[in-house]
């Protein structure tokens, strides 16, 4: 197919290849809470499949590359004159270098813009949902960490570490800071080792992503730091607020009997 920047000249359309996809997905997991884990390929440019930024499926993708060509057209007047137009060239991998290049979804047949070989439209990233039972107020700054992760990771990373500011007095904790709350709940012994873990990490990386330290939030590396603090979170979640509710939920379907006699041998082991 071809675009001319002049109707009236007529040019071939250029031959299209034949694209053989090989790759294959890998499977997606759903777990209990409504949190999507997606062990995939971030897009690529020229990629043959990765996640579609717009239904988030593992697909193939179509690749259309725009091209400029040039043309001898005669003037009529014994000189050749130079036109400029634009092809574009269907093709099924990155050898093809184009400052605008489109890549369109197998299953949803949506596209995705690509400008200097990176994807400018949509901005989207494939990042966990946030926890079915998050607070609002810790949803609210976890979505805006995930819309600015692209943009800025180091952003992003401050954000949740924020998030999870917010998420603590939620666990029944109060405090002058982040760090102080953390430790009245290791007091109390409401955490585990592993969630003191989690929740330290998320405290120190958003801390160096804010001020300078040992830690820094700026090549691709980073990156991947930045999208495992989404991870750490949702796992906060789940440790504490949901498995609290659901512990909860089975424990308020024993019988009066069973709940009275766990209360007097609790009250009997107080005393004692």
């Amino acid at each position: 197919m071809t675009i001319p920047s002049n109707d009236s000249i007529a040019t071939e359309p250029s031959t299209k290849k034949t694209v053989g996809f090989t790759c294959f997905h890998k499977l997606f997991g759903t777990n209990k809470n409504s949190m999507e884990v997606r062990d995939m390929e971030n897009a690529k440019y020229g990629g043959s499949a990765f996640v579609c930024p717009h239904c988030s499926s593992y697909a193939q993708q179509d690749w259309q590359f725009i091209i400029t060509m040039s043309r001898e057209i005669p003037d009529g007047y014994g000189s050749i004159d130079y036109v400029d137009y634009y092809e574009i060239i269907d093709s099924g991998g990155p050898q093809v270098k184009a400052k605008i290049a489109f890549s369109d979804c197998k299953v949803c047949s949506e596209s995705a813009v690509w400008f200097r070989e990176k994807m400018i439209y949509p901005r989207k990233t494939v990042i966990e949902k946030p926890h079915a039972l998050m607070p609002d107020e810790v949803r609210e700054i976890y979505d805006e960490a995930a819309a600015v992760y692209d943009l800025s990771p180091r952003s992003s990373t401050a954000l949740l570490r924020l998030a999870l500011e917010l998420l603590l007095p939620h666990l029944g904790v109060e405090g002058k800071g982040i760090d102080d709350m953390i430790g009245k709940l290791v007091g109390k012994g409401t955490i585990s080792e592993e969630i003191q873990m989690a929740m330290d990490s998320l405290r120190v990386i958003g801390n160096n992503a804010v001020h300078p330290g040992n830690i820094e939030m700026e090549n691709e590396d980073d990156s991947s730091v930045s999208m495992s603090l989404f991870e750490l979170l949702n796992y906060i979640v789940t440790q504490t607020i949901a498995n609290k509710k659901r512990t909860e939920k089975i424990y308020s379907i024993l019988p009066k009997s069973a709940l009275k006699s766990i209360e007097r041998r609790d009250a009997k082991n107080k005393k004692a």
